[in-house]
């Protein structure tokens, strides 16, 4: 078994993953492939060589941009007075079946790479993601994602 991470197409069986987050799970249903026929986000699947069509998890990728009134003084200094440029990490889920083997973080460092590559090419000050509950700050907490000065989980 190989695992890769490509990006979303057609021939993906979106409707196989079922992360136990309905919302994650719904959006990837029904909304990924409108979000990248739009250009407003880009989604990358983690496959199985083996079963290339079966979706193991995913992540989108979107531009974003951060109100500088938002950060720490030492972040914000020397950006733009009005918006601080951004990647947002959008969604990232991994199928039920397979989570605790460390799919998730795979996705992550995948996700960074591509930042780390779009950055050489078009300004990005950060990369942000947007944890929806205290268990999803952790997992990002253990990456060394920092949570923002009245930032919410």
């Amino acid at each position: 078994m190989t695992l890769s991470v490509a990006t979303l197409a057609g021939h993906h069986k979106r409707a196989t993953l079922v992360s136990g987050n309905q919302a994650q799970d719904g959006w990837f249903h029904t909304m990924a492939g409108q979000a990248e026929s739009r250009g407003s986000a880009r989604t990358f699947v983690l496959i199985d060589d083996l079963e290339p069509t079966v979706c193991l998890g995913y992540y989108s990728l979107c531009g974003h941009s951060v109100v500088p009134a938002a950060l720490p003084a030492e972040m914000s200094k020397g950006q733009p007075r009005n918006a601080v440029p951004a990647i947002l990490l959008a969604r990232l889920a991994v199928s039920e079946s397979r989570q605790g083997e460390g799919l998730g973080g795979r996705l992550l460092a995948d996700a960074i790479r591509r930042v780390l590559a779009a950055s050489e090419s078009i300004g990005v000050a950060l990369f942000v993601v947007d944890a929806e509950n205290q268990a999803a700050a952790e997992f990002y907490e253990h990456f060394g994602f920092e949570l923002l000065p009245g930032s919410e989980t």
